[in-house]
């Protein structure tokens, strides 16, 4: 066992459980690369309990970052949260996909057709960001990596089945909060790139011995995003998908 990565990861952990951001943190703390980013994710991850989806930037980068989410953190569409509590300040409009059959942990790799087959439908989702940490603190970028990439919350939309002819990188998107459009995007990933995207975090996901479930929800990166600072009703929408909405307090 290494104590510094336990001792980050259990303080990471206690800042989302106790809504209590981190003033400072010990040098060695902070993750040298983003292997050793990722080896923290896994601790924290160790005290959160069961594996929910992941997050991807799906793009033009072979090796995106990731992270896994708990299953504690996602939601359906409607669901009121504490942003508070929650720690967060940041609302992004995301397109997830959510499998319908096993990824497990294999020795063979996973290719792009095998991660795609799996996909049991496309969705809309709401991701909600925070920080540990104080925002004085600033930060480092690979500390916030093992953070979870400051995933805080996810809702999603209802799905609907894959359509892969679908031009994903055209499709218009839109961020309102209290009735009025905030933010606006007919611009994104491409199907080619989710797909990528979905495969990488397959053999990720391998790589790390936990393998994707039935169930799963893997969401693809911002579209759009917005500060999240006081309550709102938070509506998302991606053409062709049904929106998502949130009540922020």
């Amino acid at each position: 066992m290494n104590e510094t990565v336990e001792a980050s990861a259990e303080a990471l952990f206690a800042a989302r459980r106790d809504s209590r951001q981190i003033e400072t943190v010990p040098g060695a703390w902070i993750p040298q690369s983003l292997d050793a980013a990722y080896v923290v994710q896994d601790a924290v991850m160790r005290r959160e309990g069961a594996i929910g989806g992941w997050k991807v930037l799906a793009g033009d980068d072979p090796a995106p970052i990731c992270s896994p989410i708990p299953a504690s953190r996602f939601y359906q569409s409607g669901v009121r949260l504490d942003r508070s509590r929650l720690l967060i300040h940041l609302t992004e409009v995301e397109v997830a996909v959510r499998l319908a059959t096993a990824l497990p942990v294999r020795t063979a790799p996973y290719s792009t057709d095998e991660a795609v087959a799996a996909i049991g439908s496309v969705h809309a989702v709401l991701e909600m960001c925070a920080s540990s940490f104080a925002p004085a603190m600033n930060a480092p970028h690979l500390l916030k990596m093992a953070d979870l990439q400051s995933n805080a919350a996810v809702i999603v939309g209802e799905g609907v089945p894959l359509a892969t002819d679908t031009d994903f990188a055209a499709l218009s998107a839109e961020l309102s909060y209290g009735g009025k459009v905030v933010e606006r995007t007919d611009t994104g990933a491409s199907w080619a790139q989710i797909a990528a995207a979905v495969a990488y975090i397959a053999n990720m996901a391998n790589a790390r011995g936990h393998g994707l479930k039935a169930g799963d929800v893997l969401i693809t990166g911002a579209r759009l995003k917005h500060p999240a600072v006081a309550s709102h009703q938070i509506v998302g929408t991606v053409a062709g998908l049904p929106e998502v909405v949130l009540d922020l307090e």
